[in-house]
């Protein structure tokens, strides 16, 4: 799935590319963000935490045009503890959970599934881990990643949102060959779901999505004096079809969008506080 985009005026050499997602602030009852939330609702945790266990998730996301888009997501009930070591070992505890031998839970195998609705809904998740573990190439990664995009329902989304909605779910990764990954099962799963629209070849949708990327980056870097000009994105794309062009509307509402409101993909990392209160600080020599 790789076809030169012949720019000549792309971000220069040195330029940050895009290595993380905005991730949304998370709560369990009820969840807003520009890009996109999350809200539901549960019965107490049934391995005796003080979390609730949330049998349907909502996923959110608000559209250029002001529509609201909506995924309903069942959570599968995961321990507290297998959170916590995700964060500190994605991969490691991933193929335990999938195998069956975690500590937390011996002898309960999940699925790739579960493990997708998992990851998808849990607000304590590492947004950082998650990219490194979906960019991977091990069996149990690519199990993840294959039912993390199935879980996705794109169908009324225009790719540019789809495309932001899919990068505030997790961090991407900063290696080229794992976000290659993510992007090609993120391309498969919107060209299945727009098989009857320009939009239906997967080799297609991964060439756009990467463009849109750099035309995110190159529209809204201070580094980028020469920005990139309507013309100029268009004939980068010349022939992405399968030799054919996309239509000309198609690509002006995408590079409207794109350089009218930027895809923000935060450095930073987003995890819900479990205690709120003051921080007292002791004085004097600790025996």
């Amino acid at each position: 799935m790789e076809q030169a985009l012949d720019w000549s005026n792309a971000a220069p050499t040195g330029e940050a590319g895009p290595s993380s997602a905005a991730v949304p602030s998370l709560r369990r009852l009820r969840t807003k963000s520009s890009v996109s939330g999350r809200q539901g609702e549960g019965p107490a945790d049934a391995h005796g935490g003080d979390r609730p266990v949330v049998a349907r998730v909502e996923l959110i996301h608000s559209c250029d045009d002001g529509s609201v888009v909506t995924m309903c997501v069942s959570c599968p009930d995961v321990p507290a503890q297998a959170c916590r070591t995700f964060n500190q070992d994605a991969r490691a505890t991933v193929a335990a959970l999938l195998r069956g031998e975690h500590a937390s839970c011996p002898g309960r195998r999940y699925t790739g599934r579960e493990l997708a609705a998992w990851v998808l809904t849990e607000e304590q998740i590492s947004k950082l881990r998650l990219g490194d573990l979906l960019g991977r190439r091990d069996e149990s990664a690519a199990a993840v990643l294959s039912a993390f995009v199935a879980a996705l329902d794109l169908r009324a989304l225009r790719l540019d949102d789809a495309l932001r909605f899919f990068l505030s779910l997790f961090r991407l990764p900063g290696e080229a060959q794992m976000i290659g990954r993510i992007m090609e099962a993120f391309a498969a799963r919107y060209a299945t779901q727009h098989a009857d629209t320009p939009l239906g070849s997967a080799d297609t949708v991964y060439v756009l999505s990467y463009a849109l990327i750099m035309l995110n980056v190159d529209a809204h870097s201070a580094a980028v004096t020469h920005k990139m000009t309507q013309h100029q994105f268009a004939a980068g794309l010349r022939g992405v079809d399968g030799g054919a062009d996309l239509p000309a509307p198609l690509l002006a509402e995408l590079y409207a969008s794109i350089c009218g409101r930027e895809i923000v993909m935060e450095q930073r990392e987003y995890i819900s506080s479990k205690v709120e209160g003051w921080l007292c600080k002791r004085g004097g020599r600790v025996p």
